[in-house]
């Protein structure tokens, strides 16, 4: 009797843990054969259907209303897909990319950099599809990330050789150890201000956060290290990125997801509760990745058609 009873609740936990799971939207979002592509639970959504290089970078999602902001290289443009129907941005240059969305009330704000394949790019962002250059002291600036808090806006990206961030349009530049730094993404709280990035000089780079402008620099094995997202849960932070393959840092301590010989990248994490989701890619042998996630640290591939890229990835309970 026991037993049976033991059994039984076994498979109670099982349920409800299944059922807990089964409950969670997972968007995953980047492209695959040069579509901009999501996943949603796993299940592929294709967003272009060109085969130039597009990609899906950024989404926000609020009841039905699901907005992906990104880029359709087909002619060049930076877009947003709201439930699916694309929506092109503004533009004074030859290229645009939207990279972030942020929304307060009704107002949509959207990061992005529009410019030239010759190297000359403006950082911008687009406030309800209005462009406003961001401004820079360098014929070179991009934004890569943005975030809302407390209706003010803030921006990450860089100008030039530096590490920096808009916060309501003023730009503010980020201490730096080497000879270059890049600030890739944001997440603001009450606990203050966490940019990542990197820091360095061409093959010799740090991966690295700031919290309210001050720099740490985060532990790495290799050459060539730095952090592509930023999830801040209470007090902890979770940072991913590259060092060899793809890792990720708990509160400054790496953890090792894929080693030097498969090679990969970890390029989004997101956290629900205790439980830690990882998006990013894994190297196969004809050099082509593999579209991947690791949810506590076990790996699911993504089913696709082609070579593939994880660019962001959100976790809707």
């Amino acid at each position: 009797m026991k037993k049976l009873t033991l059994v039984f609740i076994l498979f109670l936990s099982i349920l409800y843990f299944s059922c807990e799971n089964q409950s969670l939207k997972i968007y995953i979002l980047g492209y695959d054969g040069g579509n901009a592509v999501y996943w949603l639970n796993d299940k592929k959504n294709i967003l272009t259907n060109t085969g130039y290089d597009s990609q899906a970078k950024a989404i926000y999602v609020s009841g039905n209303k699901v907005i992906i902001v990104g880029q359709d290289d087909f002619p060049n443009n930076a877009v947003y897909w709201e439930n699916g129907k694309q929506v092109i941005l503004s533009k004074i240059n030859k290229h645009a990319v939207a990279t972030g969305i942020a929304v307060l009330g009704s107002d949509v704000y959207i990061s992005g950099h529009d410019g030239s394949y010759e190297g000359e790019w403006n950082a911008v962002y687009w406030h309800n599809g209005n462009q406003h250059i961001l401004p820079s002291i360098n014929i070179n600036s991009r934004a890569y990330a943005i975030a809302i808090f407390n209706s003010d806006i803030f921006i990450v990206g860089y100008d030039g050789d530096d590490a920096v961030f808009w916060k309501n349009g003023q730009q503010v530049v980020l201490p730096k150890t080497g000879r270059e730094a890049i600030a890739r993404t944001i997440s603001v709280s009450n606990s203050g201000v966490y940019i990542a990035g990197q820091d360095g000089m061409t093959d010799n780079w740090d991966a690295v956060y700031w919290h309210n402008s001050e720099q740490t620099i985060l532990p790495r094995a290799s050459e060539r290290a730095w952090a592509e997202s930023i999830f801040i849960s209470d007090t902890d932070i979770y940072i991913a990125g590259f060092d060899s393959g793809a890792v990720y840092w708990h509160n400054e301590e790496q953890v090792i997801l894929s080693t030097s010989s498969v090679g990969g990248i970890a390029s989004a994490i997101a956290v629900n509760n205790s439980d830690i989701y990882i998006a990013g890619g894994l190297f196969r042998e004809t050099y082509e990745f593999d579209s991947v996630y690791w949810y506590n640290r076990k790996l699911i591939l993504l089913p696709r058609i082609s070579e593939g890229y994880i660019n962001n990835i959100l976790i809707v309970p």
